[in-house]
């Protein structure tokens, strides 16, 4: 991972989060699955639906998640299963303090395109960060574009991690963070991931879907960033 911006945003307006003094971190694993070809081309046969959140009528929002998600992963699946008990054995050992199976655990795919840019409010060049809400503990995503360049990682809590095919990169929910850019025109080209999420002191009302469903419960927050700081960091994003 490299710095992003030292004097800039992070240093000055939301200064990255000290992960040590809250026995957090980020972490980072490389090849992954022994099987992400495969994994990769489960995920193109799958359903994906656009960002939507709580609404009566299906409407689309362009708050929240961005991009195109599927349904969160079941057990009934051999393939998901397993992906779900991978993951949720890594989290036991890299988070040792985290009594992972007290916690409740979803992972889906998800991609962006070029065009998901627009839907960033403001605009993605204003402001495409964001920290997860509500009771998500732990996130991260699995690279799955294989020969991309590397500048369309992620952002996260002010370290640039760079997209590279079954690179795993785990990190705390509330940490600032957000992908360096997007690309692709269709699901075959597009930035595709395998993200997850750890929840922690769950309510009783809790969302109970993946691409159709959003909760207050789990509902993002955007950054107020300040104009004049917005710039000298998209300026180092892609360094």
């Amino acid at each position: 991972m490299t710095e992003v911006n030292e004097k800039g945003l992070w240093d000055r307006l939301h200064k990255p989060v000290d992960l040590s003094a809250l026995g957090q971190r980020i972490f980072v694993l490389e090849n992954y699955f022994d099987n992400v070809d495969e994994i990769r081309a489960y995920s193109l046969t799958k359903t994906f639906g656009p960002a939507r959140r709580g609404t009566a009528d299906g409407a689309y929002t362009s708050g929240a998640w961005k991009g195109y998600k599927t349904d969160k992963f079941t057990e009934e699946t051999e393939l998901e299963k397993n992906i779900i008990s991978k993951i949720k054995d890594t989290l036991k050992v890299e988070l040792p303090n985290v009594n992972v199976d007290s916690y409740r655990f979803e992972a889906y795919f998800q991609y962006m395109l070029e065009s998901t840019k627009e839907t960033f409010e403001p605009s993605f060049e204003e402001n495409p960060f964001h920290r997860d809400a509500g009771y998500k503990e732990y996130a991260g995503v699995i690279y799955l574009n294989p020969g991309v360049d590397p500048k369309y990682g992620t952002n996260v809590n002010g370290e640039f991690v760079e997209n590279i095919y079954n690179r795993f990169v785990c990190y705390p929910a509330h940490a600032w963070h957000g992908p360096a850019d997007m690309f692709g025109d269709s699901v075959e080209t597009a930035r595709m991931a395998l993200v997850f999420f750890l929840y922690e002191n769950l309510p009783d009302r809790m969302p109970t879907g993946g691409a159709y469903n959003e909760s207050e419960t789990t509902r993002q927050t955007t950054s107020p960033i300040d104009p004049d700081l917005r710039a000298t960091l998209m300026a180092s994003k892609l360094s």
